[in-house]
């Protein structure tokens, strides 16, 4: 493993193709693996970009290297992939879940604070419907989006809300319904705006047509906008 050697240009197609063909793909990963404890800052970071291109072994080492990245890093981008990669390779297992938790709640950058609540949100929102785990972790999320109400200082203001919106709507019928109950909020006009955005104007990296008869419909159910 000491003489592979790691190529910052490589193109990502190339990375899943090798990946995907066995035993080749098994190998890769076995020669990354080590690689998050690197020294360097930058293959530290390489080495989680490629394993959320190719998946990240689900062992007990691969666990350990990432949750002590993720808690522990200096590089606000490498905490925010080990983070990925956890919730990806291991979903809401409690361990898994507790560090993601605490990021969103400790961690000194609110860009990762909200990647690891959206994360969060987004795992548990795949259990059953009547696991606690999941209602549980629907409140916690709920709770962290009020941080965009009135006077948020955050700065990640301008965009995180749309990211943990988006998750909380992977909730289904639960989602919608912790969303309506921001936007009946009246003492909070940023935090029901934003919900009722959420609601009922698409939020996302790409362009959503909206036509005009659409777009009145929409704001008839705003919270105050009448």
């Amino acid at each position: 493993a000491s003489t592979f050697q790691f190529n910052s240009r490589a193109v990502p197609q190339a990375l899943r193709k090798w990946a995907a063909i066995a035993p080749r793909g098994a190998t890769l990963k076995k020669l990354l693996v080590p690689r998050l404890r690197d020294q360097s800052p930058r293959m530290r970071e390489l080495t989680l970009y490629y394993f959320s291109l190719i998946g990240a072994p689900a062992t007990p080492e691969v666990e350990q290297s990432l949750t002590e990245i993720a808690r522990h890093d200096g590089g606000e981008y490498a905490r925010e992939l080990a983070l990925a990669n956890l919730s990806s390779s291991f979903g809401p297992i409690p361990e898994v879940a507790e560090t993601i938790r605490k990021a969103m709640q400790q961690d000194p950058s609110h860009a990762v604070q909200v990647r690891a609540a959206t994360l969060f949100a987004a795992m548990h929102a795949r259990l059953p419907a009547k696991d606690h785990a999941r209602a549980e972790a629907l409140a916690q999320a709920v709770e962290f989006f009020r941080h965009y109400g009135d006077g948020c200082k955050r700065t990640d203001r301008a965009w995180g809300w749309r990211l943990l919106g988006n998750s909380l709507l992977q909730f289904g019928p639960e989602g919608a319904a912790a969303l309506r109950g921001l936007m009946a909020d009246a003492n909070n006009r940023q935090l029901s705006d934003r919900a009722w955005r959420i609601m009922y104007l698409k939020q996302g990296d790409q362009f959503f047509p909206l036509n005009e008869a659409q777009d009145a419909a929409a704001h008839k159910l705003h919270p105050w906008l009448k």
